[in-house]
């Protein structure tokens, strides 16, 4: 249907009879091309035990969309989009044997990338990947020691960041 707002009379004439429709800017295509990106710390030393456990990352450097609950240690996936995702932890040193360190990255639950170092000497896991991620998915890392450990107390050595690359 054609509405207007004063009288006017429709002619049959095709070379004057024309309709434009075009997409304006939206959320949608905002969203498209805006940064979503996150990095978060840890310098509380907290406790790593034989039983992969969420390692949060509690200190915030910077969260364009509060998307980490530092709380859950759970990251909100804000936008579809392929991630480049790092996290890694160094774990003190316990015992004079050699342990398996880990820290795993799961994505809703789902075991998606590891980062595994056998040492007996302070050492550090990391995961370094690029993953297709889908708005609302939940990203969480898992540490994981042979025997119960704590983590550096130093924030640049435990660190988690997810930036949207496209």
């Amino acid at each position: 249907s054609f509405r207007s707002n004063t009288t006017s009379t429709l002619t049959d004439v095709d070379s004057t009879h024309f309709i434009a429709i075009a997409k304006l800017a939206s959320p949608q295509t905002i969203l498209e091309t805006e940064t979503v990106a996150a990095r978060y710390t840890s310098n509380s030393g907290q406790s790593i035990t034989n039983t992969a456990s969420i390692f949060k990352y509690e200190d915030l450097d910077s969260d364009t969309h509060s998307a980490y609950d530092i709380a859950t240690g759970e990251y909100l996936v804000p936008t579809s989009g392929w991630y480049d995702v790092h996290a890694s932890s160094q774990f003190v040193s316990s015992s004079t044997a050699e342990e398996s360190r880990e820290l795993t990255l799961l994505v809703d639950g789902t075991v998606v990338s590891n980062g595994i170092v056998t040492s007996q000497f302070e050492s550090t896991a990391s995961i370094n990947t690029k993953i297709h991620l889908n708005k609302d998915q939940v990203v969480k890392i898992y540490a994981y020691n042979d025997t119960t450990t704590t983590a550096s107390v130093t924030g640049a050595e435990n660190v988690f960041s997810i930036a949207r690359i496209k």
